[in-house]
């Protein structure tokens, strides 16, 4: 019984992988397409919004922009 759980969770894992692997696969062949609805999209600080675009300086003297990011998560 303790066996089939394992294989279970694993199996699970990796469907899970796979799955999260062409949900990103789709999301970067969509690029094109977001550029072209993002310039539809009104800049302004209210969810739904597309962030203000700023830069800034990092630790080492490198200049990045928000833009920079576009299409990856960014914390702050």
């Amino acid at each position: 019984m303790k066996k089939w759980m394992i294989i279970i969770v694993l199996l699970g894992a990796v469907a899970w992988v796979i799955s999260d692997f062409i949900t990103n696969s789709n999301s970067d062949n969509s690029t094109s397409e977001e550029a072209d609805s993002e310039s539809e999209i009104e800049v302004g600080l209210d969810a739904g919004q597309l962030a203000p675009d700023f830069e800034l300086q990092t630790v080492s003297g490198e200049t990045v922009r928000l833009s920079d990011f576009r299409g990856e998560k960014v914390l702050y």
